[in-house]
């Protein structure tokens, strides 16, 4: 199995090796371009050496980051391929919490027609409306409950993305002995906290 694999790979790269747009020449020729001609050759590069699907994914081939999306060099810098690729194809700057966002949900496709722009909250949205979220894949609490919406209680997590809870073990939990006490405990502290703040001038 990995003898073919590895055979297809190289006569990708060869291929790609041998592309005019990917010549010596034409690299040494990007440095004097313009902008407007270096994004232009910049695109085309890209395409050439992606594979483009059934549904008009341009699959990248060459290197990936440690998560799994596409990297390359843009004038001597190495960047994420698909966030740059939207922002040279739109003429659209990102900034740092600023993502470019699949429709696709194809990590490694960097077609611009694919790409929009969206903050990590809108990600995060897309992710679940799509019921891609890890997390809704598991379908029972730990202690067997169902995560039906009457049964759902979801709110914002520390990290600011949405999380849920199992409302019949939270009120399994409220009813515990220990949870009473430490609930009385926190109301006491908090009484002393509001008695010290009206004390001290």
């Amino acid at each position: 199995m990995s003898g073919p694999r590895l055979l297809l790979d190289e006569n990708r790269s060869q291929s790609w090796r041998d592309n005019p747009i990917n010549s010596g020449e034409m690299r040494n020729a990007a440095v004097t371009m313009s902008q407007a001609e270096y994004d232009q050759w910049w695109i085309a590069r890209i395409k050439a050496r992606c594979i483009v699907d059934s549904n008009g994914c341009w699959i990248w081939q060459g290197q990936k980051t440690y998560n799994g999306y596409g990297q390359t060099s843009y004038r001597s810098k190495t960047l994420i391929l698909h966030r740059k690729m939207f922002q040279v194809a739109k003429g659209i700057a990102l900034g740092r919490w600023e993502y470019a966002c699949h429709s696709c949900d194809v990590k490694l496709c960097c077609n611009p027609d694919h790409l929009w722009k969206g903050t990590p909250l809108d990600n995060q949205v897309d992710c679940v409306m799509k019921r891609r979220n890890g997390e809704q894949k598991v379908t029972h609490c730990p202690q067997g409950h169902e995560y039906t919406p009457e049964n759902t209680y979801i709110h914002a997590a520390k990290s600011g993305r949405p999380a849920r809870n199992c409302r019949a073990c939270m009120r399994m939990r409220a009813s515990s002995p220990e949870y009473r006490a430490k609930a009385r405990e926190r109301q006491r502290l908090r009484r002393l906290a509001a008695k010290h703040s009206q004390v001290t001038p």
